[in-house]
């Protein structure tokens, strides 16, 4: 065995205490890549669905399983605002929402009827009822609920106003 210098040995020594030990370094890459593919399966878990029934929250409905939507969108409809004395005008443009797509040929049909009965739900109402939220919303479920007591075909599903005017 042959015999190292003292400088040899001191060398030797150093490299030893400044060299990290590889198995430890090996352990850290095992660790972040396990993390990593945790968190990625996690996402794609998230992302499909699969995750919500473990948190307890109902998965989301398929679109597939839903029937399909047809709208009717009616013509404009113009009428006094029961503003005491003063002469204000509101004009609106809305739609329907139903899923029975006969329901069409009905709603052309009873469509004197219909806007009979929206006129007469929108008669009373005022300025101050037209910039409620609460107030549309109200008015949206009492044109839906007339519609529906004429209609014997279909029923209509949604109400969407897509012009508000207010002269």
């Amino acid at each position: 065995m042959p015999v190292k210098s003292g400088k040899q040995n001191n060398l030797a020594e150093e490299n030893k205490e400044t060299a990290p030990p590889k198995k430890k370094k090996k352990k850290g890459y095992i660790l972040l890549i396990l993390l990593f593919m945790l968190l990625a399966g996690g996402g794609v878990l998230y992302a499909t669905g699969w995750g919500q029934g473990i948190l307890g929250q109902q998965p989301a409905p398929s679109v597939a399983a839903e029937k399909p939507v047809y709208k009717f969108e009616l013509p404009e409809l113009v009428f006094n605002l029961a503003d005491g004395g003063r002469r204000r005008f509101l004009s609106i443009k809305l739609s329907f929402a139903f899923a029975e797509p006969e329901l069409t040929a009905e709603l052309e049909r009873r469509m004197p009827e219909i806007r009979d009965a929206i006129l007469a739900l929108m008669w009373g109402i005022t300025m101050e009822e037209v910039a409620e939220k609460s107030s549309i919303e109200r008015m949206k479920g009492e044109i839906k609920g007339a519609a529906n007591n004429i209609l014997q075909t279909g029923e209509i599903i949604d109400v969407y106003f897509w012009h508000v005017m207010i002269q």
